[in-house]
């Protein structure tokens, strides 16, 4: 599995279309909008190297996304805050990593403060590893299965793998230049996502995903549009109540 040093980018964006056009670079399809108030700031890491690619990331506002994933390539998501987000209307714990395919249109809220490693493995990849059981894929696309536990120690000791990696790379500069021990490190991830994985499959502390649907909010909405149905409405209105 040698091949040559990954790639090392990073930087901090003060505009979510900015972001969004760099994500789309690097083959992604992004929208991102900002949610709460305040300046927009998002910093963003990359090691890019053939086959797997891992990306840091950290919002300081809330925002939201919608996203499509490059084809052939699995993303697995985790968490780097104790901060739960939402995924296609569902809520994830800090505590579960996702997983998420290609050719499937994903929406992300993610509250300020959020952070997290994208691990993105080619289809190559996956298979020569044999990184997901038989039959994964087809279960993930029931969302409520896309998801593992991070299981302690394997997660922590992976995070903080990552967390010496970037720090190494950020300290090298940030103009393409990676540290000396580069060349292994697409190896050290790969296998270090292969234990992870192996331990959420094997793990007992199943969790099941909570539904972000509340009927409160579409008790106040149907409430706000019967009052004004003499009168104009907007979309924005009727979100913000």
């Amino acid at each position: 599995m040698a091949t040559a040093g990954p790639t090392f980018r990073c930087g901090t964006f003060d505009d979510a279309d900015a972001f969004a056009n760099f994500e789309n670079e690097l083959d992604w399809s992004l929208e991102s909008t900002q949610i709460s108030p305040g300046t927009y700031e998002l910093d963003f890491e990359v090691f890019i190297s053939p086959g797997i690619s891992v990306s840091r990331l950290t919002t300081r506002q809330a925002v939201s996304d919608r996203f499509t994933v490059p084809d052939d390539v699995v993303v697995c998501s985790i968490s780097r805050s104790n901060l739960s987000h939402t995924w296609n209307g569902k809520r994830v714990p800090p505590t579960m990593m996702g997983i998420c395919l290609p050719n499937i249109d994903h929406q992300a809220t993610l509250p300020a403060g959020w952070g997290n490693y994208e691990i993105t493995v080619s289809d190559r990849l996956v298979r020569q590893l044999d990184l997901l059981p038989a039959g994964f894929f087809e279960r993930t696309r029931r969302l409520e299965h896309a998801t593992l536990p991070l299981t302690n120690p394997v997660a922590t000791q992976f995070i903080t793998r990552l967390d010496t990696h970037f720090e190494q790379a950020r300290n090298g500069g940030s103009h393409g230049v990676a540290p000396a021990s580069a060349p292994a490190f697409p190896e050290a991830i790969a296998l270090g996502l292969l234990d992870i994985v192996d331990a959420g499959i094997n793990s007992e502390n199943k969790h099941t995903l909570a539904s972000v649907r509340r009927p409160d909010l579409v008790r106040k909405a149907t409430d706000y549009i019967e009052a004004r149905l003499n009168s104009s409405l907007t979309i924005e209105g009727t979100c913000r109540e």
